[in-house]
């Protein structure tokens, strides 16, 4: 029995494709935090995190992937989600201090007094009031960008592909020949 190469599933690396998908984490961040800077928030954005995870899963998994592989890119895209969201509301008050003492968002998060701002940005009820609709329409952005990609990605997981195996030829049936009494 000879087995053909190309009917072969080919062997998930997680591994790889997992610290190959941890590339979406940064540039996932960069992107939400640059549209949320000028008061947007859009769900192409975790779409694209998603869809750039399962991408860079596959190729580094080897072209496949399965339920490990599915549930691996999930986490990453609700992760690279969860940090985006806060780092909106990092740049946010980066943003407010730099327009205060009149320097550069990036000089703002290196003053001295930065983490106490913020400290009292994510407690203070009325802090928490201007932002938390932001960050509630973030979330359900962010659900509706991912949503579908990662569906599909536990579809194709779902019900393993049967592998085709080689069968014997039938001999073909040869027709009777009627008998006479």
């Amino acid at each position: 029995m000879t087995i053909n190469p190309a009917e072969v599933a080919p062997v998930e690396d997680v591994n790889r494709g997992t610290v190959l998908a941890l590339l979406t984490v940064p540039a996932g961040v960069i992107v939400w935090v640059l549209i949320w800077s000028i008061g947007f928030i859009l769900s192409a954005v975790t779409y694209g995190v998603a869809l750039l995870a399962m991408w860079l899963y596959t190729r580094g998994s080897g072209g496949s992937i399965g339920r490990a592989g599915a549930v691996r890119v999930t986490v990453i895209t609700l992760a690279t989600v969860g940090l985006s969201i806060f780092a909106g509301i990092v740049s946010d008050v980066a943003l407010a201090i730099s327009r205060v003492a009149n320097i550069s968002p990036i000089e703002a998060v290196n003053v001295p007094q930065f983490n106490s701002v913020l400290t009292n940005y994510l407690t203070d009820s009325e802090a928490v009031g201007s932002w938390l609709p932001s960050v509630l329409i973030g979330i359900a952005f962010a659900i509706l960008g991912c949503f579908g990609i990662l569906r599909n990605a536990f579809r194709a997981t779902a019900a393993p592909k049967a592998m085709p195996w080689p069968t014997q030829p039938t001999a073909p049936e040869t027709p009777q020949a009627e008998q006479k009494p």
